[in-house]
């Protein structure tokens, strides 16, 4: 188990989507995107140090990106696309380039985002 202890980060983004994401995501269809507020929430719960433990240089918490995913999807499709793309291509992106080196720690936080929010 990594330091950044899945288990927790697993229930923590199990209890976000299921509290809040899940009702709210219909506001994010009707709007057009995910507020970035999502996405600091994310971090929040760990879901991004908890995907990423290895700073995304190699495979990172294959279980916490499948997670993310489902729940994602359960609660919205094109959440899902959003918060999925942030979590799977923006961070490994930022982690394998020398900007992304300087704004890593913000994209952990979830207030630098890949996707579109509002």
């Amino acid at each position: 188990m990594s330091i950044y202890l899945p288990e927790s980060a697993r229930n923590s983004i199990i209890d976000l989507y299921a509290e809040s994401f899940r009702e709210e995501a219909a506001q994010w269809e009707f709007d057009g995107g995910v507020p970035r507020s999502a996405y600091t929430r994310l971090a929040e719960a760990g879901a991004f140090t908890a995907r990423w433990p290895d700073g995304a240089m190699g495979q990172g918490d294959l279980r916490i990106g499948a997670l993310i995913t489902r729940e994602s999807a359960l609660a919205s499709v094109g959440g899902c696309v959003a918060i999925v793309m942030h979590t799977e291509a923006y961070l490994r992106v930022l982690a394998r380039s020398p900007y992304g080196r300087e704004v890593w720690e913000e994209a952990l936080r979830g207030r630098r985002v890949g996707a579109r929010d509002r």
